[in-house]
């Protein structure tokens, strides 16, 4: 005899299996791209800077890996935020909703997103100065500031901090008696 589920068990699982195909396709999709256009189609080079190509397609071992290093971090930062998402519906799944597992990787979750801004900028700032070392474009110094995934990100670790000052006040209010 089957059981029923809860809603909420049925949307985890649901989620856990929609985020697992995620997790194996992305990898999957990210090679496809560095096999097919090379590491410059994960970088995005300031706007008017020439990419020589003939000294981009000469390029391999240690420099390929650095280039392809550098447009990596952010794919890379993408995967553990499906992962985490993938252990946060796991729990759903089991019918668990306000543990302290769950306020874990929630808040863990806005961390990454936060980071992921961060990597951004950081890979803007690494670019130039690679791409001049390497003879495939002029030198060249930018900042790119992007802060869109980094204020989802602070607002679901605000989340979990509610969460787990609810949780509090919900133990306080059961062991009241």
């Amino acid at each position: 005899m089957a059981t029923s589920l809860s809603p909420v068990e049925t949307l985890g699982r649901r989620f856990q299996r929609l985020t697992f195909a995620l997790l194996l396709a992305t990898p999957c999709a990210f090679g496809y791209v560095v096999w097919q256009f090379g590491p410059m189609a994960l970088l995005r080079p300031a706007q008017g800077i020439q990419i020589d190509a003939t000294a981009l397609a000469a390029l391999a071992g240690f420099r390929w890996l650095a280039l392809l290093g550098i447009g990596s971090i952010i794919p890379i930062l993408w995967l553990v935020v499906l992962w985490l998402l993938y252990g946060l519906f796991g729990l759903y799944a089991r019918g668990e909703v306000f543990g302290l597992d769950n306020i874990r990787l929630i808040r863990r979750c806005g961390v990454v997103l936060v980071l992921i801004d961060i990597a951004r900028m950081v890979q803007s700032m690494l670019l130039g100065p690679v791409l001049g070392a390497f003879g495939v474009a002029p030198s060249y110094f930018v900042v790119e500031l992007q802060v869109s995934v980094a204020i989802v990100g602070l607002f679901i670790v605000l989340i979990g901090h509610v969460m787990a000052i609810a949780r509090e006040l919900e133990e306080s209010d059961r062991l009241t008696v």
